[in-house]
């Protein structure tokens, strides 16, 4: 079927049909498949490698592989250290962030203020208690600082703060979203979580495109369970981070089959997206396949259209 005399001939019919034909005929054909070739190829990996790329940044930054957080009516994953324990002692199992998350207001140039009646300078943020250490293994933190340094396990009394709550990185006037003016590493802020207030200084600025990092404070997890008088233990959030190669799925039923789905949400990276993200994902794999087939369509029609008027003239 393939022979050597079939690919000459063919060879033959083609070269023929170059001489034989317009220049302009043959580059507009050309140029017509080409552009169908891009609009196949382009148009669908743009559309939908916009929420992918934001599906994989979540993933790599936030969720990681697995995640564990409390369930919708507890404040926090009871029982803990004895399911910190099973996971880390899972062979698939590369590394674990254990998180304390608690709702908190930041104020700044309290210091500075002239009058009670001057509107204070506050931002309500989520404030985040981390290993730095092991959070670094899970979701790489320490590269989004764009202004001054990571945190270490002995840096007490100091915060990093996302961009999201700075005037400098986010510079928007809402009555619902209020950020932080004239501040930079060095700042003192005062955190308030608990009805505890605490002055601490600001060590890095974290600039993310997960939102749920740029709009979080951490801080060492120690100085927040103290804050929170959280002394069983007990965390919000613990991200998991598999070996290459492992099933996130696979994992997260053996936790379920340990029974830490009855004191906790597990799920893979899959599971705790958004129904909005995963909306958005059909619907945009949707639009690519609708432009690829009608570009298909029109090409088609127009290189027919061209190659007839052609051979008629």
């Amino acid at each position: 079927m393939f022979s050597s005399l079939n690919i000459r001939i063919g060879f033959f019919l083609a070269r023929r049909q170059v001489r034989r034909s317009s220049p302009w005929t043959t580059v507009l054909i050309i140029f017509v498949m080409f552009f169908t070739f891009l609009n196949l190829v382009v148009v669908s990996g743009i559309l939908v490698g916009l929420i992918q790329g934001a599906i994989v940044a979540v993933r790599s930054h936030y969720t990681s592989d697995v995640i564990v957080s409390s369930l919708n009516n507890k404040t926090y994953i009871e029982n803990s250290p004895e399911i910190l324990n099973i996971i880390k002692s899972l062979p698939e199992v590369e590394a674990v962030s254990a998180r304390y998350l608690e709702g908190g207001t930041l104020e700044a140039n309290y210091k500075t203020r002239t009058s009670y009646k001057e509107k204070p300078n506050i931002a309500a943020a989520s404030v985040t208690g981390i290993d730095p250490i092991a959070e670094d293994k899970v979701t790489n933190l320490s590269k989004f600082i764009v202004e001054g340094e990571y945190l270490t396990p002995l840096d007490y009394d100091q915060v990093l703060i996302g961009s999201y709550l700075t005037a400098k990185y986010l510079p928007i006037d809402s009555p619902g979203f209020t950020t932080l003016r004239d501040v930079a590493p060095g700042t003192k802020i005062r955190v308030k979580v608990h009805g505890v207030e605490r002055e601490v200084t600001i060590k890095g600025i974290i600039k993310a495109k997960v939102d749920e990092v740029s709009m979080r404070v951490f801080m060492i997890d120690s100085e927040l369970r103290s804050l929170i008088g959280r002394n069983d233990y007990n965390v919000d959030e613990i991200s998991i981070k598999l070996k290459p190669g492992t099933d996130p799925a696979t994992v997260r039923d053996i936790l379920k089959r340990n029974g830490v789905d009855r004191v906790a949400k597990v799920q893979t990276y899959v599971d705790a997206q958004p129904k909005f993200i995963k909306d958005m994902v059909d619907t945009f794999a949707l639009l690519g396949n609708m432009l690829s087939s009608i570009g298909l369509v029109v090409a088609s029609i127009t290189i027919f259209i061209v190659i007839f008027i052609n051979a008629i003239t």
